[in-house]
Parts: structure tokens; sequence; C-alpha cells
């Protein structure tokens, strides 16, 4: 986070603040501390304020409802604020940023063979740089001057790399996008997991980052 504050003009946040850890009240604080943010809700986000587990695993669902008792009612109001997809300018750069998809923002996956599909992502958003979440794996599509990227995930990555795991978009001039990882205390994270008793499940996957 220091380096975030320090070296970029501004954030995007591509959904799920909440769910899967044990501490839902810090990690919005954090990103409410980063301004400014561009910050859209993620499937985790949503199902915490409709209260709505059904789409989800036994695992996920029991983290959700542990998340809902425990999450501060503030925060929760944060959580509503935040829109399903956002598009904004920089330069002469239109950015659309969704968790899912243009399609369905909260529950489409994008991997890099749906990211083939990208002339109906771009004529849907008519932007030229998507930023999308949902699959906690990072990923980078060049179709001549347009872009499809995830930056990853910070606190379950998916890839392998248990390091969290974000980018940098550089657009000052030619469009350049830098994947950064950063290694954090995991067994912190997976110790209060365990101690919220929410499923071990969820501690151990940050190890292996999957």
């Amino acid at each position: 986070m220091e380096e975030l504050k320090n070296s970029v003009d501004e954030v995007i946040f591509a959904g799920d603040l909440v769910g899967y850890c044990a501490s839902p009240n810090e990690v919005i604080k954090l990103l409410k501390d980063l301004n400014p943010v561009i910050c859209v809700s993620g499937n985790h986000d949503y199902a915490c304020l409709k209260k709505d587990f059904k789409w989800f695993n036994e695992v996920a669902a029991k983290a959700l409802i542990w998340t809902v008792n425990n999450i501060k009612k503030e925060n929760l109001e944060y959580l509503s604020k935040m829109p399903l997809q956002e598009t904004f300018s920089v330069k002469n750069f239109k950015i659309y940023v969704t968790h899912g998809s243009p399609f369905n923002n909260l529950y489409d996956y994008v991997y890099q063979e749906e990211a083939r599909n990208w002339t109906s992502f771009f004529k849907a958003t008519e932007s030229d740089i998507i930023v999308l979440g949902h699959t906690h794996i990072p990923m980078l599509m060049k179709f001549g001057e347009k872009y499809i990227l995830n930056p990853g995930s910070v606190g379950q990555p998916r890839d392998g790399d248990p390091a969290a795991s974000y980018c940098i978009l550089d657009i000052s001039g030619e469009v350049k996008v830098e994947f950064k990882r950063i290694c954090y205390d995991i067994d912190k994270s997976a110790e209060k997991i365990i101690a919220e008793g929410l499923p071990s499940f969820l501690a151990e996957r940050l190890y292996m980052g999957l």
C-alpha cells in the first residue's frame, strides 16, 4: 500500500474487497485511505449486500456468512455505493472497469480464451482499455491499440504464486503495463482465518497461490 500511495496517480480496484479472508474491515479501511480510487463491486461484495449465497460453494458461502456477521455497518454502506461498472477517461484513453465482463459484471470469468472475443468487448464498452477481476489470475491481452488486463489478486492469487499480485498501468506516453508481486506475511493471514473459525482450506490455499 505504501508503494501505491507514493508511485501512482489513481488506484483502480476491480472488485471483491471482502469474502474468503478474515479482515474485511481492515481491508476496506486500507482502500478508503487510497485516494483517488476507482472501485467497482465484485460478486462477493454484492452477495454480502443481498445476503444471497446460492451461487457460491460451501466454503465460500461460510466465509460470506461470517463476513456479513462481522463487517461494520459503515463498511457495508461503503460496499453498497460501489457501482457494478465504471468508465472514465485519462488523457486520450477511455478506461472501462468491471469485475466479471461487460456482459455479466459479477459472474463472467474472462480468461485469455474468452478475451479473444475482444471485438464484442470493445464494441460494448466503447473503451480503449478494459480492466477486469474475478479470475484472480494476471492477464494482459493487446489488440492493436486496445488492451484487456487483469491485475490478478492481492488477497488470494490463483496462478500458483502466493505473492500478492497487482499491476501498474502507465499511459503517460505509449501504454505500458508492469505486473508486480509483493510477498506478505501469509502466516498472519492464515492464523486469523483459523482463529475466526473459517474453513481451513481458505488458509491453506494462501500458501499455494490457488
